[in-house]
């Protein structure tokens, strides 16, 4: 196995709770290393990538149920719809099923960030989705195709989750402007975002198949590429050694995989 130089994460930025999905991966470490089928494959790694949500962490940064409740009510009134758990706004939706009729594919790009959680800029960061708002509905209507953002209903998730905010969109010559519109977003309302291993995506379905998120798509290579690593290593490392080899390796892993856009 080869070292590879780990890739910087931001503390309260994007995060990779290793430590505490440490048990799951050791043990799947194992029942590949005697060709047993893992208990959990995919969904171990997506839920690695996506992180989760604590209570805590939101009382540790100070906010109050007064303030976790406002934000929801915020969230769960006009222009937003909410399932309870992500907030959407959408622009010419009406206009998804011709853009898949006409070009015979179904495909969403996804454009994400992950704010620093801090009290201070996640208030910013809820005060400011009425400009992207405006940005994004001006773009939506003067290009005349479908738009779409979400973020977290739920302070807590948005504290744990390290998909802050999604914007999707459906043909990819927007794929510049919808760059510049966050970039300037994001720089004009000052607020503080974290690096990440990935900031576009494409969500695919092919043929019969349900669609697949690219969460999905590049936890199902990762469990393809470490499957492999242990197979052809064997017994010659420890479980604990995959698994310090595996820290290193997961963030570059993801940053590495390329994009298929068509």
């Amino acid at each position: 196995m080869k070292h590879l130089k780990t890739y910087k994460i931001f503390e309260n930025g994007q995060v990779f709770d290793y430590e505490g999905k440490k048990s799951q991966i050791i043990e799947y470490i194992k029942d590949v290393k005697v060709g047993r089928e893992p208990f959990l494959t995919v969904n171990l790694f997506y839920g690695l990538i996506r992180g989760e949500s604590k209570i805590d962490t939101t009382n540790k940064l100070g906010f109050t149920n007064d303030q976790k409740a406002k934000w929801k009510q915020s969230l769960q009134s006009s222009p937003w719809y909410s399932d309870g758990v992500w907030s959407q706004i959408d622009y010419n939706n009406n206009l998804k099923s011709k853009i898949r009729q006409d070009s015979g594919k179904d495909i969403t790009y996804n454009y994400y960030i992950t704010i620093i959680k801090e009290k201070e800029n996640i208030i910013k960061f809820g005060r400011s989705l009425n400009d992207l708002n405006q940005r994004l509905h001006k773009l939506s209507f003067e290009k005349n195709t479908p738009i779409s953002f979400k973020t977290h209903t739920l302070l807590d998730c948005i504290c744990g989750d390290n998909d802050s905010l999604k914007v999707y969109y459906y043909e990819l010559y927007l794929k510049d402007d919808i760059d510049k519109i966050m970039k300037d977003w994001i720089s004009s309302n000052g607020i503080l975002i974290s690096e990440r291993t990935h900031t576009h995506g494409v969500d695919v379905k092919k043929g019969t198949e349900d669609k697949k998120s690219w969460g999905i798509i590049i936890s199902t290579i990762v469990d393809e590429n470490f499957r492999k690593v242990i197979t052809e290593n064997g017994n010659k490392y420890t479980d604990e050694q995959y698994f310090e080899w595996f820290k290193k390796w997961f963030p570059t892993q993801i940053k590495n995989i390329n994009i298929k856009y068509n």
